[in-house]
């Protein structure tokens, strides 16, 4: 890429940023945080002890000196592994997490455990390395905090570290970054406080608590999605939510800030149902923009964990058709079958850093078995496999000239992005139907603009893709769960689609159709083969109908 290309790329992403952004980006620069060690550690708080943890990670520490991260197990034997360049930086940030403390049955690895945070704390000096960064602070305080209102023993050594990674973070807020790092930076300044007293646990819960307030009221929209628009996101994000008003209501009863319980209760319970509604019939997730199956805490452990801490559940939804024109989805229902469609921005303007280039994209699912997925996410980083991932080719959307529909690049930037308009959900009698049209392409030559149209039946569902205006090619692209085996008739047109119970038919009524080997990730680190059903664009037009047969999931 030439120069000026770069540099109106760059144009394209920053002139979305916040004044705050761009002003802590340099001042971070010209004043990096260093770690206070000269101040007096804060006493201890007066605590109600028996924290309990709510829909718990998996175990991780599965050795003394071994861990199972992002479905990657490695030995951590060496002082260097906790920055060793050599391990995708993702993992290593897990490393740093400490997440086991709070994990199923993490008293019976309490010995281990005590010895790895010894560790830690004599292999990480103060300020350097991955595990200084303000998002792993954050995590880390969370846990260790947890672990410690769970009765684990706090040394005076743990203390003392503690403290300075307080200090540490108070003094790096992600400003920069915003979204859900400065709500984790808030969480874990919240923790900090509940177990540090004194004038800086005071200071510590006091700033937490306007940040998190703040944000909270920023990013959860009003149809209860969160504004990063990636399910998994949104459900840390409610289960940290949950973790404070058990905080808050049992174990920091008399701080000396005040919790708005009754308005973190409602606003979890709209959460709630805003997730309930995003679930395929497998109960996982859908899984556009950054979304893993299995790394986010599921729905029904946050159930099970809100009706703890007293915030109500939602009924289950069974809508023919729902629009969340806030979050930017159409969720469409008949019977047993669910179809999910990317209607929105790719996420707030300011921090798009999880979207995917797959505006007007679906997922299809039938009863238990996913049909058509997501591309998913299996790493983040700077590499070529992380830009695929991101970009339109990968999704299931029509990509016009080999070109993203939104401007993603490196890791977690975007510059041009699409806009939707016309979005459209209704349902009549026996069916469901949404549509829009997009922008991201008018930056081509010929201006060209995306239509889809959906219609969701009982028994199938037709998708119609329009390009409208000069193009030189386009191309709808459907990626299959591998469960799922495309068999093709003489024609070329049509044939059988089978799954692991199940077998119906597919007909493209306009276009040519071709099939691809693909991938398909579900969670970090994990690539299944799959395949693709590609469909070219004749006269500007795409129209492709999958059927089953509907009485075997009545």
């Amino acid at each position: 890429m030439g120069r000026l290309r770069q540099l109106g790329r760059t144009w394209r992403t920053a002139r979305h940023l916040r004044l705050r952004q761009l002003w802590f980006t340099v001042w971070r620069r010209l004043r990096p945080p260093r770690p206070n060690l000269t101040r007096p550690y804060p006493s201890l708080r007066p605590l109600v002890m028996g924290w309990t943890p709510g829909a718990p990670p998996p175990v991780s520490l599965i050795g003394p000196d071994r861990m199972d991260l992002l479905g990657v197990a490695r030995r951590i034997d060496s002082p260097d592994v906790w920055n060793d360049a050599r391990i995708p930086k993702l993992w290593l940030y897990h490393l740093h997490y400490f997440e086991d403390l709070i994990a199923p049955d993490a008293a019976a690895r309490r010995g281990e455990q005590i010895a790895l945070l010894a560790r830690w704390i004599a292999e990480n000096p103060p300020g350097v390395g991955n595990g200084w960064e303000p998002y792993p602070i954050s995590l880390r305080l969370a846990h260790v905090v947890a672990w410690v209102l769970g009765g684990a023993p706090l040394s005076e050594t743990l203390h003392a570290s503690l403290s300075v990674q307080a200090r540490m973070l108070a003094a790096s807020l992600e400003w920069r970054v915003d979204g859900n790092h400065l709500l984790a930076n808030a969480r874990g300044l919240l923790f900090a406080g509940a177990l540090l007293g004194g004038e800086e646990g005071d200071g510590w819960l006091a700033q937490g608590m306007a940040l998190w307030n703040q944000l909270l009221a920023e990013q959860i929209l009003p149809d209860g999605g969160h504004n990063e628009r990636s399910a998994a996101y949104h459900a840390v994000i409610l289960r940290d939510l949950l973790d404070l008003i058990q905080l808050f209501e049992r174990v920091v009863p008399h701080a000396p800030v005040t919790a708005p319980l009754d308005m973190w209760r409602q606003t979890a319970a709209h959460m709630l149902d805003w997730l309930a509604a995003m679930r395929h019939g497998d109960g996982l997730i859908m899984q556009m923009q950054d979304a893993t199956l299995h790394g986010p805490p599921t729905y029904d452990a946050l159930c099970d964990y809100a009706h703890r801490v007293g915030v109500s559940t939602p009924l289950a939804s069974e809508a023919a058709a729902r629009h969340f024109a806030d979050s930017g989805y159409a969720r469409l229902q008949i019977g047993a079958a669910r179809l999910f469609m990317d209607v929105g921005a790719v996420g707030p303007a300011h921090q798009p850093g999880h979207a995917h280039a797959g505006t007007l994209g679906i997922e299809l699912s039938l009863g238990a078995q996913r049909l058509l997925v997501d591309c998913g996410v299996s790493e983040y980083g700077e590499s070529a496999e992380r830009l695929r991932q991101r970009g339109t080719a990968a999704h299931n959307t029509v990509c016009v000239a080999d070109a993203d529909s939104s401007e993603v690049w490196r890791g977690f930037r975007v510059g041009a992005r699409a806009r939707v308009f016309d979005v459209s959900v209704i349902k009549q009698e026996g069916k469901a139907m949404a549509s829009a049209w997009h922008d991201g392409y008018v930056r081509l030559s010929g201006s060209p603009r995306h239509a889809r149209y959906v219609r969701l039946e009982a028994g199938s569902v037709i998708i119609h893709d329009r390009v409208i205006g000069a193009y030189t090619h386009a191309q709808a692209r459907f990626l299959l769960h591998p469960a799922v085996t495309l068999e093709v008739d003489d024609d070329g047109v049509g044939g059988r689609w089978r799954w692991p119970g199940g077998v119906g038919r597919w007909r493209i009524e306009r276009g040519a159709a071709t099939i691809e080997d693909a991938t398909w990730h579900p969670d970090f680190g994990c690539v299944r083969p799959t395949q693709r059903l590609c469909v070219t664009l004749a006269e500007q037009e795409s129209r492709v109908w999958f059927g089953w047969e509907s009485s075997q999931y009545a």
